[in-house]
């Protein structure tokens, strides 16, 4: 959200504003990956934390490691989603609600363990992911081309 204002304000000005998303990538998957390793490293310091009485529960372990790796790419779609409306573009709308779609058929088709559920939410937030970042990425060199493109007589 911070960087919010910025983007708006370089695309009005009509300059382009992808560095603050590539910051904004780079500081979410640099804090994500060190809490993905940590809880991986050590999972029962995280129970403690999160648990009221610093209990430690056996089962929910395995799901305390992979929540991390389910969560990074919907925060990376929640940046990218932050960064495009602050470009004052909504074509990627359709993206997520595919993305949400493709979530509830996973979770109804992988309900079965939790740690299932949490692959099929892993697997439709990285897929979302994947193709916001082409979406991105499309726009960005369209942006890219037209910017090149100078008129005749110059």
């Amino acid at each position: 959200m911070v960087m919010f204002p910025h983007v708006s304000e370089e695309k009005t000005q009509s300059r382009n504003p992808i560095i603050f998303l590539y910051k904004s990538f780079g500081v979410t998957i640099g804090l994500s990956l060190f809490g993905i390793v940590f809880s991986f490293l050590f999972p029962g310091i995280v129970m403690k934390i999160i648990t009221v009485g610093g209990e430690i529960l056996p089962g929910a372990i395995p799901l305390i490691q992979f929540v991390g790796l389910a969560i990074l790419p919907l925060t990376l779609v929640y940046i990218m989603s932050n960064y495009l409306l602050a470009k004052h573009s909504s074509g990627f709308l359709p993206i997520l609600v595919g993305g949400l779609v493709l979530q509830l058929v996973l979770i109804y088709s992988m309900h079965q363990t939790p740690l299932r559920m949490l692959t099929g939410i892993g697997i439709a937030n990285a897929t979302t992911c994947l193709v916001m970042l082409i979406y991105i990425f499309r726009e960005h060199r369209q942006y890219m081309e037209e910017s090149t493109i100078t008129p005749k007589g110059i």
